[in-house]
């Protein structure tokens, strides 16, 4: 991502083992957003803090952010922009630069046709397990996807062959014996 520093402010914390330093920078993000970060001069943002602790307001970086372990955004590469790419306020949609952290951009939902393959996927496996079921362990593979593909297209409704039922007693009176 790229950022126009605003200011950076310099500070030195002393700890019961010394010290460390922050620097604080105020800066504009890529969607015109004034922000604020805090980074260290130790650890992940080392590097980042070495370059913008020296840096002017007005000038442009590129900035590369890494999550921790701990779901926090670390700075960890910064390289000043020779000025020639400037920021601006609109978003290029066709950017392949990750969106700032907390931002959703675009829609991360499926689509009906990816639903749609979705369900197939579902109800195909679950055809298949009850096949099995059905048929038992000494059925074919080609067996079992038969019968596995007849539950499919039962569940969604297709031509299905029903079988008849082995005994009818429509001819009840032809079966008994004068």
């Amino acid at each position: 991502m790229q950022i126009q520093v605003l200011s950076v402010s310099v500070s030195t914390t002393p700890t019961a083992k010394g010290s460390y330093q922050s620097a604080e920078v105020a800066y504009k993000g890529e969607d015109g957003q004034v922000k604020g970060k805090k980074v260290m001069s130790f650890g992940a943002g080392a590097v980042a803090f070495k370059v913008l602790s020296k840096a002017q307001p007005g000038e442009t970086y590129s900035v590369t952010p890494v999550k921790n372990d701990k779901d926090f955004w670390d700075w960890t590469d910064v390289k000043k922009m020779d000025g020639t790419a400037p920021i601006t306020t609109t978003q290029d949609t066709t950017s392949t630069a990750r969106a700032p952290a907390g931002k959703v951009v675009g829609s991360n939902y499926e689509t009906s046709d990816e639903r749609a393959a979705k369900q197939v996927f579902i109800v195909r496996q679950s055809s298949i397990a009850n096949a099995i079921a059905l048929r038992g362990a000494k059925a074919t593979v080609d067996e079992i996807i038969a019968t596995a593909s007849l539950f499919e297209k039962f569940v969604f409704a297709k031509e299905v062959p029903v079988a008849k039922p082995a005994a009818s007693f429509d001819d009840f009176e032809s079966d008994i014996p004068l």
